[in-house]
């Protein structure tokens, strides 16, 4: 029986993933619907479908679990609360962005995760001092 060749893209997304929900995590350290600190995600403003925003800091904030599934059926909530924080100008740049298409190579996604790696391991080490 054969081994099943990994997708070296497909790693580089899953590592980029990773590094960026830890970075975010730590960064918001509390929900920013419910302010809970229990069972944090990464929660994307725009689908994480959409790669021109999937890694892009502003597309992201830290909710529960259950205010991220709830985005999914009320995106409205977490709309409202990123309209008031960062304006509706830059609402519409962030929609602009997104609608706008983008081809990431397995090295480009690759250097997005070491990014956020060194993002994470620089906020942790504030928190430990």
């Amino acid at each position: 029986m054969s081994k099943k060749k990994t997708n070296p893209k497909k790693k580089a997304v899953k590592k980029a993933d990773d590094w960026m929900s830890k970075y975010i995590r730590a960064r918001d350290r509390r929900c920013i619907t419910c302010r809970s600190t229990a069972n944090l995600t990464n929660s994307h403003l725009i689908t994480r479908s959409k790669h021109s925003v999937r890694w892009h800091e502003p597309n992201c904030y830290c909710q529960c679990h259950g205010c991220n599934l709830r985005h999914e059926y009320q995106p409205e909530i977490y709309t409202d609360w990123w309209i008031l924080k960062h304006g509706e100008a830059a609402y519409h740049e962030l929609v602009l962005k997104s609608n706008t298409p983008s081809r990431f190579k397995a090295y480009d996604i690759e250097e997005i995760a070491e990014e956020y790696k060194n993002k994470y391991l620089t906020i942790i080490d504030k928190y430990d001092d």
